[in-house]
């Protein structure tokens, strides 16, 4: 770990030190669960979508596959409250089948948890994550491809005021991919497996019962296994709200600066906006959404180590009567490729900027509050700008009974 991380994780060693001060209420997030069994309160859920249609199963330009598909994921959140202490746990497994191409069949699985004990105003905390899955990363990588993602770390936050806190953490977190799956010739493992190591540093103010305020500063190290050039450090300070799910707008927004500096002098910085807002408002039978995120992704081509990617969808369902719903959304993305420097060398790529295009629609009867049934099509479109090979157009199409979800 490096020296800035050593001293980050000694402060909050010795935050957690200190000792219990004068009490202070806090939220418990296993309040709205939906089942106690004992000491254990938990919120399952599931998906399952079948028979459906994929048009494009390996998401090529010429001669696409058909198949038809299933998707089961059930999945929950647990708590277990262990005095002054609250252990919360996510977990999710799916299975995706395909009928005639069964290389794509797989079995994923995602899994996250956090260990908080309350002392006063100080709450130490640890967490972690695993992901082991087959499903594409992003919007450049097409392909199902196997890949590891865990993550581990340790904070503290100490609340100074009745409604103003400071939560500091640190994390490591390791990405790997299969060592003989390759995209377009490239193997993922030597591009893009890596170390990163981030500590953090949020001020958190309360506005009201369902808004508060936050300037989060970050610092991150990516250190990669097999093409070093990629190396870089980051500086993120991103102030933003959070709305809780039952406000009129929910959700969160956070909109910032980000100084991205490769270690290589080969590779450009990247100095400028980034965003991550993920926000809902909501009328009496009406939901609009809407996501926008803006940052710097790692890219496996050989000559682009990264993309900046702008990321924006919106929705809206609508309630036609008590039960029944209408649901559509659409997404658009544009992937725009950073060049390596090379003295005297003009790129033949020039500003190569990918777009990829996500729209889909749906309706559904509602079993009460948690059961939809509905019929559900999605189309997905990708252009790039220099590969003819990889535009393609795939729809997909199924029925879905989902557990878990509001309306």
């Amino acid at each position: 770990m490096t020296r800035i991380h050593a001293v980050v994780l000694s402060c909050l060693l010795g935050v957690f030190a200190a000792g219990p001060l004068s009490a202070q209420e806090s939220e418990d997030p296993s309040a709205n669960a939906r089942f106690h069994v004992g000491p254990v309160r938990l919120s399952p859920a599931f998906t399952f979508v079948g028979p459906g249609i994929d048009t494009n199963v390996f998401n090529e330009i010429d001669n696409p596959k058909r198949d038809t598909t299933a998707r089961f994921a059930p999945s929950s959140e647990w708590w277990l409250r262990t005095g002054p202490g609250m252990l919360a746990l996510n977990t999710q497994v799916e299975y995706q089948h395909f009928v005639k191409y069964a290389s794509q069949r797989s079995w994923n699985t995602q899994d996250s948890g956090r260990y908080s004990l309350k002392f006063g105003r100080v709450t130490p905390f640890v967490f972690g994550s695993y992901a082991n899955t087959r499903a594409r990363p992003n919007y450049e990588i097409v392909t199902r491809i196997r890949h590891t993602e865990d993550a581990v770390g340790v904070g503290t936050e100490l609340r100074v005021l009745s409604k103003t806190s400071v939560v500091a953490s640190a994390s490591r977190t390791r990405l790997r991919y299969a060592r003989n799956d390759d995209v377009y010739g490239a193997s993922l493992s030597d591009a893009l497996d890596r170390k990163t190591e981030s500590v953090r540093v949020d001020l958190r103010q309360r506005l009201s019962s369902l808004t508060t305020f936050v300037v989060r500063a970050e610092h991150q190290q990516d250190r990669f296994d097999y093409s070093p050039f990629r190396d870089a450090d980051s500086v993120r300070v991103t102030p933003g709200f959070e709305f809780k799910p039952f406000a009129l707008i929910s959700g969160n927004a956070f909109v910032g600066y980000r100084s991205f500096r490769p270690l290589d002098p080969r590779v450009p910085d990247f100095k400028g906006l980034v965003a991550s807002l993920d926000l809902a408002y909501a009328l009496p039978s009406t939901r609009f959404s809407a996501r926008f995120s803006r940052d710097v992704v790692y890219s496996f081509e050989p000559t682009q180590p990264y993309y900046l990617l702008d990321d924006v969808t919106v929705g809206v369902t609508q309630m036609i009567t008590g039960s029944f719903d209408v649901a559509l959304n659409v997404g658009r993305q544009n992937l725009g490729y950073q060049e390596l420097i090379t003295p005297g060398v003009t790129s033949e790529f020039g500003q190569r900027n990918d777009k990829a295009l996500h729209a889909g629609g749906g309706f559904g009867y509602w079993l009460g509050h948690t059961l939809r049934i509905g019929l559900d099509v999605d189309l997905y479109k990708r252009d790039s700008t220099f590969y003819a090979d990889r535009n393609f157009r795939s729809w997909q199409a199924g029925l879905s009974v989902k557990y878990g979800l509001k309306p």
